[in-house]
């Protein structure tokens, strides 16, 4: 029987204190859910780490003894330890909206996702930058990593060119209008909707959040003169379609919605992954800085992990592999990163 590869936890630090500051504030908020409270557990049994960041976090709080009593299902040898000298002070809502606003803030300020108002046909990002262009109908781009469009909108016509990266378009609704992507050698037509495109070398990726988009090859000069139609498919809310080299379209595939929040992860600043191999991880995390990431050893590359991390938390993602992995890293010099294992 061929054995089956274990998916190892790997999560950063940075990551580890922002689930632990969610938990706190669920718990001093009152009335968690009992599938609330399963989720708790599980979150506190997965991993020692958790329990001592809680430790670390609760200790500036006042009155968590208090509010354990209301959670008898958490009355464990585990969670007596963990929670007989917590402190917790009640924070007004006025000051926990404050605090998420200024956090909310310092993530757009160091991400460099701030929202601009579209004054140009051509916006830019660089490496590990988002931006969200405003456009004059209401519609939106939001640009990561590494990724440039062109828009030419007229009386008649919105159309957006992918050059390069990868964006999320959010569509008003303009019957007259309808809003089309160009990317490679296809064209993303919709009318009001939200979908995301990502050109990778020749590869092209659709993915539908809401409404539908149809998704066809673009026209050439013949094809027009001999009104022949290049086939097209329909693309729903969850579902994707992958064109490999930008030639054959791949059938459309249905996602869950957790892989569709997956899909959007960036979008909030993480990067999520499921049953990925690590090389996979890694090349999807150095798209956002500018570092290579060697591995010496081709047996790490197949291994299967589960992971959550920050954008541009190399350090982070480095520790957290060291520590899941057995695994040991060489800095060669400021843009090469070699893991042996």
């Amino acid at each position: 029987m061929k054995a089956v590869n274990k998916i190892v936890e790997i999560r950063s630090q940075q990551i580890i204190d922002q689930e632990a500051a969610e938990w706190l504030a669920k718990l001093d908020g009152g009335n968690l859910s009992r599938e609330q409270r399963r989720q708790f557990k599980i979150w506190l049994s997965r991993d020692e780490a958790h329990s001592n960041t809680l430790r670390s976090m609760a200790c500036i709080w006042s009155d968590m003894d208090i509010l354990l009593n209301n959670y008898p299902e958490l009355d464990s040898d585990n969670s007596r330890s963990l929670f007989a000298w917590f402190a917790l002070p009640k924070w007004s809502g006025a000051m926990a909206a404050t605090i998420c606003l200024l956090a909310l803030g310092a993530f757009y300020l160091s991400s460099g996702f701030l929202p601009q108002k579209a004054e140009s046909d051509v916006y830019v990002t660089e490496v590990g930058k988002q931006r969200l262009a405003v456009f004059a109908d209401g519609s939106s781009a939001h640009l990561n990593t590494n990724s440039i469009i062109e828009t030419d909108f007229t009386a008649s016509s919105r159309i957006v060119r992918l050059l390069q990266g990868e964006a999320l378009f959010d569509v008003s609704h303009d019957a007259q209008r309808p809003f089309v992507v160009y990317v490679g050698n296809r064209m993303v037509r919709a009318v009001g909707t939200r979908f995301i495109v990502r050109l990778s070398s020749n590869n092209i990726k659709v993915t539908v959040t809401d409404g539908k988009v149809q998704l066809s090859k673009r026209q050439t000069f013949n094809e027009a003169n001999q009104g022949q139609q290049p086939g097209s498919i329909l693309l729903s809310k969850g579902e994707e379609a992958e064109l490999k080299n930008a030639s054959q379209t791949s059938q459309v595939k249905a996602l869950d919605s957790e892989t569709l929040n997956r899909q959007l992860s960036w979008t909030t600043g993480n990067l999520v992954f499921k049953n990925e191999t690590l090389a996979q991880v890694i090349k999807e995390v150095t798209r956002y800085v500018p570092i290579n990431i060697v591995v010496e050893d081709s047996s790490l590359n197949d291994v299967r992990v589960n992971g959550r991390f920050s954008i541009g938390d190399t350090d982070g993602l480095l520790e957290a592999i060291e520590l899941s992995l057995d695994v040991r890293t060489q800095r060669v010099d400021e843009n090469v990163i070699k893991l042996y294992k």
